[in-house]
């Protein structure tokens, strides 16, 4: 029977409490952070060897108008590092155009005169081949019709304007682009017409400008043959990007 098991409350006895502490152990963590690799910058050496690859590909001979396309070639090499931001890839563009530059031998001039003016030249015109914005070569406005001989004087004139105190090595790039974004306005010239209207007004300029301490056989002959291809790489890439 379940009272053979009663016990009176007064003679129960419950056993002693057992306290037990329970101190909180905090384990280290063994895992280690996971590293995401990254692409290294290209080294002195990996620029060089770029320089030399791609000056190979103009093995039926290297000229001064091939510099743009250098540095498109240069550009599309280093675009394969893709932890690098645009200063970085324009500094490595140039590292490679200046070893180049450093291994080509200038006609008539002492290379200890032309390497620095040319690689001055490549500093500025990079920004035509890598602009901050593509508004820095895109036409300001799109013009009907085709391009005369009275829209070509007016911007000559604007442009000797804004050059009264002077022209300076690096103007050059400015000049030829504010030529090719000239040029590109009007809507309905040709490609080719272009090309061959923004070389003219940009050699003409060159004959009548004097940049100080730049020997004039020169400026009439190698810094045409640059502006030359700076001019039908970027109409072209306007012309891949559908600006006009």
């Amino acid at each position: 029977m379940i009272n053979d098991y009663y016990v009176p409350p007064e003679d129960f006895k419950a056993p002693p409490a057992i306290y037990v502490n329970v101190e909180e152990v905090q384990k280290s963590m063994d895992i280690k952070p996971i590293l995401v690799e990254k692409s290294n910058k290209p080294t002195d050496d990996d620029l060089k060897n770029a320089a030399i690859s791609i000056k190979e590909i103009f093995e039926d001979g290297f000229e001064w108008r091939d510099i743009a396309s250098l540095m498109k070639l240069s550009l599309e090499y280093v675009d394969n590092f893709f932890t690098m931001d645009g200063l970085d890839k324009k500094e490595a563009v140039l590292e490679i155009i200046d070893f180049v530059i450093d291994e080509t031998d200038t006609p008539y001039l002492p290379d200890c005169i032309t390497d620095p003016i040319f690689k001055a030249l490549a500093s500025s015109f990079i920004n035509i081949i890598m602009p901050d914005s593509i508004d820095t070569i895109s036409p300001n406005k799109k013009v009907e019709g085709e391009i005369t001989l009275n829209d070509i004087e007016e911007f000559v004139s604007d442009i000797k304007e804004g050059f009264k105190d002077g022209f300076e090595l690096h103007d050059i790039a400015n000049i030829t682009i504010e030529t090719i974004k000239f040029t590109s306005e009007f809507i309905d010239t040709t490609v080719d017409e272009k090309k061959e209207m923004a070389k003219d007004i940009v050699n003409e300029l060159i004959e009548s400008i004097e940049i100080p301490f730049i020997p004039e056989n020169f400026s009439d002959s190698i810094l045409k043959a640059l502006a030359d291809g700076f001019i039908d790489a970027s109409i072209d890439t306007l012309e891949e990007l559908s600006i006009f």
